[in-house]
């Protein structure tokens, strides 16, 4: 599995793969030694980008529905995270906080709240059930 730092957009990155000094399989955006040969990387439309969108809108229209908002459809978003969290009986799960804010009655808008979505384990579809996260050390 290849890792991209600092590649915003694989299919304009170059790839190369090669070993390293323990002949472990390497790829890298830089040739690694002088045998590193260039990969092609093809976008297949699942990229962690189009599953962190999914999630983003998977969150949000779930959190739209569930809670009590007066304008729903004025929900913005002011910033979001990830994060890695450990479910009792279940296991590693990603959970997706969202900073928001919506009107209230006055047509306002509230002071951004960060709320959370508790992910399956495909990572894009909200979770509905009841959870219990264990303390992580």
């Amino acid at each position: 599995m290849a890792v991209f730092l600092g590649c915003t957009n694989p299919a304009l990155c170059k790839t190369y793969k090669c070993k390293d000094a323990d002949g472990n399989t390497v790829f890298s955006d830089t040739a690694c030694n002088t045998v590193a040969r260039e990969v092609v990387v093809t976008h297949t439309g699942n990229s962690s980008i189009d599953s962190d969108k999914n999630a983003i809108q998977n969150c949000l229209t779930y959190l739209k529905s569930s809670q009590q908002m007066i304008e729903p459809e004025s929900v913005k978003i002011d910033g979001h995270r990830f994060e890695w969290v450990a479910v009792k009986a279940v296991g590693s799960r990603r959970m997706v906080y969202l900073k928001v804010r919506s009107k209230n009655q006055y047509g306002v808008y509230t002071e951004a709240a960060e709320m959370k979505c508790l992910m399956m384990g495909d990572g894009r579809t909200v979770s509905t059930y009841p959870y219990e996260l264990l303390d992580q050390p």
